[in-house]
């Protein structure tokens, strides 16, 4: 009993900032990935085998993390570097602490699998991107400058070793987040507006580029 609830409590540790919140009976608006992990509950264990966990749910959304917006006059083509505001922050967390165990490693690694795309699976945050982009342009317009990525979040099922019955049994319940990779580029009015279910992150930038 005191290894579970040792394991509850590193496992609910407050740490860093949940940015997203998941809810099990809410999906996320971009895409939804249903669990398929053999579920370990009533399987034979030994009290120092490594707890499995089962993804419940898995979402994920584009979010912009850094961003500015430029007004290019006529006659100004050229090269230029300019600054960008930090917008967003997706930080890697697991019931709620953003010190990433050796279970929460293995919960994000199966998150990737389910939304279908590489994820974070250690200690991340997206506030420490680089502020700053160079970028050319040979036209005039109203151009955005944009980092972002997509942020995966959701609910995993963890699990700890009943020693009286030697099986697996249902622990907690835990929120996770985490994200892909970053993706870099500029957005202008002269683009066509995105269709309402073009949910990539550049589509997600020129949503937000006031044309």
């Amino acid at each position: 009993m005191r290894r579970r609830e040792s394991a509850l409590r590193h496992l609910s540790a407050r740490a860093g900032t949940l940015l997203l919140i998941a809810s099990a009976a809410v999906a996320l608006q971009t895409g939804t990935a249903h669990a398929d992990d053999e579920n370990p509950e009533g399987q034979p264990c030994i009290w120092y085998d490594p707890a499995p966990s089962m993804v419940i749910s898995a979402g994920w959304q584009p979010v912009i993390t850094h961003y500015a917006a430029f007004t290019i006059a006529d006659g100004t083509a050229g090269e230029r570097t300019d600054t960008l505001s930090i917008t967003n922050t997706v930080t890697t967390t697991v019931a709620g602490s953003a010190e990433i165990s050796n279970a929460g490693n293995a919960i994000l690694k199966k998150v990737g699998v389910k939304v279908g795309f590489s994820v974070q699976t250690t200690k991340s945050t997206t506030s420490t991107e680089s502020t700053t982009m160079r970028w050319s342009f040979n036209k005039p317009g109203h151009y955005g400058l944009f980092r972002g990525t997509r942020a995966a979040t959701g609910i995993a099922q963890t699990y700890w070793c009943n020693g009286f019955f030697g099986t697996w049994a249902r622990d907690a319940r835990v929120v996770y987040t985490t994200y892909g990779y970053m993706e870099t580029g500029t957005v202008s009015c002269a683009e066509p507006a995105p269709d309402w279910h073009d949910y990539t992150v550049r589509a997600q930038a020129r949503r937000e580029l006031d044309c």
